[in-house]
């Protein structure tokens, strides 16, 4: 019987807000056993996002809690947005010196990760792999490339992994699509720091709305995150003009390439429409205790969708995009929410009256999603991580 965890090393692009709670979590179960080795520092300090097209820094600490280290990057066009801005040989030569007996890796998009992968089959590590990509979206990808790129995988990637970390349903089958069985498959789901959110009463509502001049009466739409096209953020005002006649408002939590065109489409329809700009992360959860209703009507490029579980952990009811990696796992129709065929703003608009016209199902979907959203938390990922690493 084994008197120690075993070494286990997660490798990381970069800190990543959504994710540093998740690692202090493992590290209170393992200890100085686990260590997080980061391929780079960005967002660390204040840089400019393409995305949102602003420049920011996160305001909540990235690196507490648990064993970190930093490796330097060579890449000649360093990012953590392309294939090739990742190239960290030190990372390598470490990993073949220390050799850990379990490396976790968030999946194979750059020069590194390959690399690691192939370092830690040489030297005997047990490699596991988490990824969010979901089969749904890998289907819609056809010709010559896209099958040569699936058998390469599974040859060079795949086939050396001895377990598959999957974040949802759809994540799990493109997993067993490249032939996972299901005793490799570990359930480690798409999470965030649950407790950082809280459902806002009805007092807080009226409140946050009065400080933002908004009427007390008319319920809010929140729409979080980038204005980029992938987020279809034009799809939820095209729905509003549909609905016109609700009284209802609009708030986009963000920033963008969009942001212009939309103020235009609003101004030009009058549509009750409010652009906060971009927030940090200490100030969403006021943002979603003092909505009413969440909608992401992401296209394609939308693996998961983490701001929905920040909405339910928040206990708002959520309209997302079939399209929409979370949408599978996360949305039970007519209970907590509802979906709606992507890039469809009469469906949008027709589940969106549903909610707008009566708060009585708005209060029993919030309740459910605060309910489902406990299966799909930090606890969940560390407790089936750690009991399949005692395992080993």
């Amino acid at each position: 019987m084994k008197s120690k965890k075993p070494k286990i090393v997660f490798i990381l692009s970069h800190p990543i807000q959504y994710f540093s709670p998740m690692m202090a979590g493992l590290a209170s179960v393992w200890g100085d056993r686990f260590e997080v080795w980061y391929c780079s520092d960005v967002g660390l300090k204040s840089h400019h996002d393409s995305g949102f097209g602003v420049k920011y820094q996160w305001d909540i600490p990235l690196l507490d809690g648990y064993k970190s280290r930093f490796f330097k990057n060579f890449s000649p066009r360093p990012s953590v947005s392309g294939f090739s801005g990742l190239f960290n040989p030190g990372l390598i030569l470490h990993l073949i010196k220390t050799r850990p007996e379990i490396l976790i890796i968030h999946g194979w998009g750059y020069p590194t990760h390959l690399l690691a992968i192939f370092a830690a089959w040489f030297t005997g590590t047990k490699i596991w792999l988490r990824a969010e990509t979901p089969l749904n979206q890998e289907e819609m990808k056809t010709g010559f490339l896209q099958k040569f790129k699936k058998i390469l995988l599974k040859v060079t990637v795949f086939n050396r992994v001895s377990r598959f970390l999957f974040i949802g349903s759809r994540n799990k089958a493109f997993f067993k699509n490249f032939g996972a069985t299901e005793d490799q498959l570990i359930f480690t789901p798409y999470a965030v720091d649950n407790n950082r959110f809280h459902c806002g009463t009805d007092a807080e509502k009226r409140d946050w709305k009065k400080e933002n001049q908004i009427s007390s009466d008319l319920p809010i739409i929140l729409f979080c995150g980038k204005l980029i096209s992938k987020k279809r953020p034009d799809l939820l005002l095209q729905a509003s003009l549909i609905l016109k006649s609700i009284p209802h408002v609009i708030l986009f939590a963000g920033d963008g390439e969009m942001k212009a065109s939309l103020e235009d489409f609003a101004m030009k329809n009058r549509l009750n429409v409010r652009f906060s700009g971009f927030k940090n992360q200490t100030e969403l959860p006021s943002i979603y205790a003092g909505s009413d209703i969440f909608v992401l009507p992401s296209t394609h490029g939308e693996t998961w969708g983490l701001v929905v579980n920040e909405a339910m952990a928040a206990g708002l009811p959520v309209i997302v995009s079939d399209t929409t990696g979370c949408s599978a796992d996360l949305v039970e129709e007519g209970k907590n929410g509802f979906t709606f065929p992507d890039g469809n703003a009469e469906k949008l608009a027709e589940v969106l009256e549903r909610l707008l016209t009566n708060s009585n199902i708005r209060a029993s979907f919030s309740s459910e999603s605060i309910k489902k959203i406990q299966a799909y938390s930090i606890p969940v990922i560390v407790a089936n991580l750690t009991k399949t690493a005692g395992k080993i």
